[in-house]
């Protein structure tokens, strides 16, 4: 190492090492939320479509017809996205397109506390302001970290990096 002294970007192991780890780019990190936001998008219409079918054919009243609808928002807005990063650990199915993972600040792995925080103000930030405040945050902060992951303590590591290009030997 040429300094005693790490910087804040880089993240220290348990042997106080400075470890060389990438934060995924802001343009991958909105591509990916993108990804996550549109599947999100997609499984609450479904189910709209199945409360709408419930309601057409006499099953359920408009009592349990206003409960299911919120019940679908919770559902796919924040314990869909929940229990998709805590199971995949850290991942998503746009951080596995882009190539990304979250982890803690300290470069430690992330549990269902910080999937809960990052869900919860995802809702905030990502779908009822239209990724306003997520830009936002993103774009103003070292790691691209959007709001839920400044509260949490997380950031987006890049997990697929480029290969290096292999010389054949003369």
């Amino acid at each position: 190492m040429s300094s005693s002294l790490a910087t804040s970007e880089e993240i220290l192991s348990g042997e106080a090492v400075a470890i060389d780890v990438q934060p995924v780019g802001f343009i991958l990190r909105a591509l990916g939320a993108l990804i996550d936001m549109i599947l999100s998008i997609v499984l609450f219409v479904l189910f709209l479509f199945l409360r709408i079918w419930l309601v057409d054919t006499g099953l359920i009243d408009e009592a349990i017809d206003r409960i299911l609808t919120v019940t679908a928002m919770v559902v796919c807005f924040v314990v869909v996205p929940v229990a998709m990063e805590v199971s995949l650990r850290g991942r998503s199915l746009g951080k596995l397109a882009v190539g990304g993972r979250i982890v803690r600040v300290d470069g430690g792995a992330t549990g269902f506390r910080h999937a809960f925080i990052r869900a919860l103000l995802g809702v905030l930030e990502i779908y009822m302001t239209f990724g306003a405040i997520a830009v936002l945050s993103g774009a103003f902060s070292a790691r691209s970290q959007r709001l839920g992951d400044l509260v949490a303590g997380t950031y987006s590591q890049r997990v697929r990096t480029p290969a290096l290009i292999s010389h054949a030997p003369v």
